[in-house]
């Protein structure tokens, strides 16, 4: 991962990307112990990692607005990749963990693959994925930043008191924080139905799931 977050530094046309969900955050937050004994809400933070221009982007929505599998954690992708991918790049690296219900699974694939459909400019993307006990992404700097300021707060009420807190949780390098809409999700569920996903092999074996590539490459 390293090496690929070096060449996008060095190569005009190549962008190297992390991303990564934090782990779930209360609604309200307080220091009280009554509150573990009610039902709170969850606020749910997709990060993005660019390398070439270190910049971190958190993409941040209320459980019951969306869940947080794949579709919400492409949905975001999608977004970045349309909004802020630079005009010269024509490759893209996608790095993260290997988790089968957010990252490693068909849904991911097929909006990646639209992706690359609706931006021209892109002529490959690849999704890498690290071996398990050796999953540290840039992003979990940028959630551990985060949790520091977290752990000094009294009362958190809303998600716009997470979002001031993600915004100025660091002096150098701030993390832009984007509040997410309910409509601003995508289902990959009639795309899905297009297409064949294979569970057996041509032998009629079943696919396990160490002999599934830890790479996967678009054209």
């Amino acid at each position: 991962m390293k090496i690929d977050l070096d060449k996008a530094k060095q190569e005009e046309n190549l962008e190297t990307m992390t991303f990564a969900m934090q782990k779930t955050l209360p609604l309200p937050r307080l220091s009280t112990n009554m509150i573990y004994y009610k039902r709170q809400l969850w606020l749910y933070n997709c990060g993005i990692y660019a390398g070439k221009l270190r910049e971190s982007t958190f993409n941040i929505w209320i459980e019951g607005e969306a869940g947080r599998g794949a579709q919400e954690v492409g949905s975001r992708l999608r977004t970045y990749f349309l909004t802020n991918l630079l005009k010269s790049i024509e490759h893209v690296i996608l790095w993260s963990d290997s988790c089968g219900g957010q990252n490693r699974n068909i849904k991911m694939v097929l909006i990646i693959k639209c992706v690359l459909e609706e931006l021209k400019q892109l002529k490959s993307t690849r999704l890498r994925f690290l071996v398990s006990g050796h999953s540290f992404l840039q992003n979990d700097i940028d959630f551990g930043d985060v949790e520091c300021v977290i752990k000094k707060q009294n009362k958190i009420f809303s998600p716009k008191d997470y979002m001031d807190i993600m915004n100025t949780c660091r002096k150098k390098r701030a993390i832009t924080v984007l509040k997410m809409e309910k409509g601003g999700f995508l289902s990959t569920n009639k795309l899905e139905k297009k297409i064949v996903n294979r569970k057996k092999t041509a032998n009629n074996e079943k696919i396990k799931e160490h002999q599934t590539s830890k790479k996967l490459n678009f054209f």
